[in-house]
């Protein structure tokens, strides 16, 4: 984790419920949050970003959402690289984060993807206690939704 400027888990809250099979309108809404401070602090640059994520429904959800930038599944993105990484975990059942926690290749292909940047949505409690995430979750910070603009303030 060492090659990255800042990174950090924009934490949300297990208290939301899926709207669409393994996607979470909270971690969309918090996706649209990153990219409003990150294309206000950086002057309209967010061609540098690609979001990602292992499950379709965080695609579909986001681009039902009118997100500005594809969202690709993790397997889509293999072999390309960007700036910045954005990884929406979902906030899924038990048995669909197991599959997505099984092997370290998920994670591997989402982190090397990253050239600068690597930032992380999603619920931290649900996400950070299964195999490769839990080394994930030990080496980058933990922001709630209401530490975002410092975070940005500090860092871009």
């Amino acid at each position: 984790m060492n090659k990255f400027v800042y990174d950090f888990c924009y934490n949300v809250n297990e208290t939301g419920q899926s709207d669409e099979g393994n996607a979470r309108i909270e971690e969309i809404n918090a996706l649209k949050a990153f990219l409003a401070f990150y294309k206000h602090r950086t002057r309209g640059k967010i061609s540098d970003i690609s979001v990602i994520t292992p499950f379709v429904d965080v695609v579909n959800m986001s681009k039902n959402s009118n997100i500005e930038l594809k969202t690709n599944t993790i397997h889509t993105m293999q072999g390309r690289e960007s700036k910045v990484v954005v990884l929406v975990l979902g906030d899924t059942s038990a048995g669909a984060r197991s599959w997505a926690a099984k092997r370290p290749n998920l994670l591997n292909v989402a982190l090397a993807r990253a050239r600068q940047n690597f930032f992380v949505i999603g619920d931290f409690k649900a996400w950070s206690s299964l195999p490769y995430f839990r080394i994930l979750a030990q080496n980058i910070a933990r922001i709630d939704s209401s530490d975002i603009e410092d975070i940005f303030n500090a860092h871009l």
